[in-house]
C-alpha cells in the first residue's frame, strides 16, 4: 500500500513537472527567432500602430515631426525596404543575374508576411472592428511604415543592417559588409 502511495505521489510530482514543462516549451515556442526590431521614437509608434480607421479624418501633417503621418512613413519605407532586399540579394555569391535578382525581390511579400507575424505587429494595432490585418495590403502597410520610421530615425544604414539580419542571419555581417559606400573602381577593374 505505501508503495502504492509512493508510487502515485511521484507521479504527481510527474505530470506537475511535464506541465510546467508545457507551459515553458509552449512559452519557448511562441518566442520570434527574429532579431529585435530596430527601436523607434514613440511618436512613428503611435502613426504605425493606430490605424487609419480609429484616426480623426482630415487632420494636417504636423510639419514639428520628422515622421508625418503613417501614409507618409509607408511611402518611403516601401522604398528604402525595396532597395535594402534588392542590395542585399544582390551580393550574394556567385552574383545572380538580374532575372535571378528580379525573381528574388519577387518573393518580399512573403517574407514580409513572415516577419509581421514573427513581430506580432498585427496584436498590437489600434483598430476599427471591421478592418482585417491579415490582408497583403495591411501587413505590407505595416513593414513598409515602420522601415520608414527606422529610415527616419537613424538612417539606410539601420535599414541594411536589420533587413539583413532577417534575411540571412548568419551572413548578415557579410551581406552588410560587401555593400561598398560609395562605388570601389578598383572592384571592377
Amino acid at each position: 500500500m505505501l508503495h502504492g502511495l509512493a508510487r502515485s505521489r511521484a507521479s504527481g510530482k510527474l505530470l506537475r513537472r511535464l506541465a510546467t514543462f508545457a507551459q515553458i516549451w509552449g512559452g519557448i515556442a511562441s518566442i520570434s527567432l527574429l532579431p529585435p526590431a530596430p527601436q523607434i521614437d514613440g511618436e512613428a509608434m503611435l502613426q504605425i500602430f493606430v490605424h487609419s480607421s480609429v484616426k480623426f479624418h482630415g487632420a494636417p501633417l504636423d510639419a514639428n515631426t520628422p515622421y508625418g503621418d503613417g501614409k507618409r512613413l509607408a511611402f518611403i519605407g516601401g522604398r528604402a525596404l525595396e532597395a535594402a532586399y534588392a542590395l542585399i540579394s544582390s551580393n550574394k555569391h556567385p552574383l545572380p543575374t538580374a532575372e535571378a535578382l528580379e525573381e528574388e525581390v519577387s518573393k518580399l511579400q512573403e517574407q514580409v508576411e513572415k516577419w509581421v507575424e514573427g513581430y506580432k505587429w498585427r496584436e498590437m494595432v489600434r483598430h476599427a472592428n471591421d478592418v482585417d490585418l491579415r490582408t497583403p495590403e495591411e501587413t505590407r502597410y505595416l513593414m513598409d511604415a515602420y522601415v520608414g520610421a527606422v529610415l527616419v530615425g537613424s538612417g539606410f544604414q539601420a535599414v541594411l543592417n536589420w533587413i539583413a539580419t532577417l534575411v540571412d542571419p548568419s551572413r548578415a555581417a557579410e551581406l552588410v559588409a560587401t555593400v561598398p559606400r560609395s562605388p570601389d573602381r578598383r572592384r571592377f577593374a
